[in-house]
């Protein structure tokens, strides 16, 4: 039983994400341009407490959802120019997109 336990458990698992309201609004940005790149600037709409240092466009990077297309030699989030992934553009149209969920640790 143990070791079904762990065999279930080592696979990754695929979930359904919902975006929130101010993700899905950036990610509608950059579906507009139609595959130019967007400054990083441009995508932050909202000025919000969760915005205004740039980490949610390297958050969006790391989930796969947007690419850097121009990155700035200074690394600041904010200059860097981006493009929608296929999976981005999936998601600026439904508003969630099939994400992959890390497996549990072994018990």
């Amino acid at each position: 039983m143990i070791a079904l336990g762990r065999l279930l458990c080592s696979k990754v698992r695929s979930v359904i994400v919902l975006l929130k309201q101010y993700t899905w609004q950036s990610l509608r940005i950059l579906a507009r341009a139609k595959n130019k790149p967007v400054v990083g600037s441009a995508l932050r709409h909202t000025p919000i407490r969760r915005t205004k240092d740039g980490s949610f466009l390297d958050e969006l990077v790391r989930v796969g959802l947007i690419a850097v297309a121009r990155p700035d030699p200074g690394g600041d989030p904010f200059a860097h120019a981006y493009v929608l992934t296929d999976l981005g553009r999936h998601a600026a149209e439904y508003g969630e997109f099939e994400g992959g969920f890390p497996p549990r640790p072994p018990v």
